[in-house]
C-alpha cells in the first residue's frame, strides 16, 4: 500500500518571521526529513496528515520519524 501523506513544515527564515510550507503526496517520512535539513535547515517542526486531513504525527529535530511511515 502506498501511503501519502500531506506535511506542513514550519521554518525560520532568516532575518524574517517563521513561514509554513505544504508539501503533498509525502511517501517518506525518513527522506523528507533529510530534505528537510538539506534544503531547510531552518525548519522548527512539521505535522503529517492523512488523505482524509486528520494529523497522525508531529514531528521536531529532537524528535525525528524513525520509521519511512506511521
Amino acid at each position: 500500500m502506498n501511503i501519502k501523506y500531506r506535511i506542513i513544515v514550519k521554518v525560520q527564515v532568516p532575518g524574517g518571521d517563521p513561514k509554513f510550507l505544504k508539501y503533498n503526496g509525502v511517501n517518506n517520512l525518513l527522506s523528507f526529513t533529510k530534505f528537510l535539513d538539506d534544503k531547510h535547515s531552518k525548519w522548527l517542526y512539521f505535522n503529517v496528515y492523512d488523505s482524509d486531513g486528520a494529523q497522525v504525527a508531529a514531528f521536531q529535530k529532537g524528535n525525528r520519524p524513525l520509521t519511512k511511515t506511521i
